[in-house]
């Protein structure tokens, strides 16, 4: 279609710039050349070079449009490929929800990904999503009294 238009805008202006010459051309030379013999001659060439002139303008027009057309169909397709990702990113989110976790080993709640593997931010235990309140370590001594380990 772009293809199309694009030859067609091209053969317009061809056309356009033909008609501006030949008969903008002949409508000069029989304007300046004195006799004034064929007045009706000299009137239909001025015409035919004014729908030259029309077909040159409407060709560029044509082109501005067309530019403005693409630009709107990308920004368009811009935002429907952003929009697309976020809607994938909020569903991703909603689609593994986060748990949260208590820490065995200081007793601090931790959010982690249901069914995932997560650490503890005070300790550095290891918490398992899928377990609400136990998580994989070994118990260390001072661990489990509920104190957080200041750093």
């Amino acid at each position: 279609m772009k293809l199309l238009s694009g030859f067609g805008r091209l053969v317009k202006s061809i056309i356009g710039w033909l008609f501006l010459i030949v008969f903008g051309g002949t409508g000069v030379y029989g304007l300046l050349d004195g006799k004034r013999d064929e007045p009706a001659v000299v009137v239909v060439c001025l015409l035919l070079a004014g729908i030259g002139v029309l077909l040159i303008v409407s060709a560029r027009r044509d082109k501005k449009r067309a530019a403005a057309r693409d630009e709107e169909e990308t920004q368009y397709r811009r935002r429907q490929e952003e929009q697309a990702r976020e809607r994938a990113e909020r569903e991703r989110r909603e689609a593994v929800p986060f748990v949260a976790v208590e820490c065995p080993g200081c007793g601090a709640v931790a959010r982690v990904r249901r069914g995932g593997v997560g650490r503890c931010e005070y300790c550095g235990t290891v918490l398992d999503g899928n377990l609400r309140e136990q998580a994989r370590s070994p118990q260390r001594p001072g661990h489990g009294t509920g104190e957080r380990k200041s750093e």
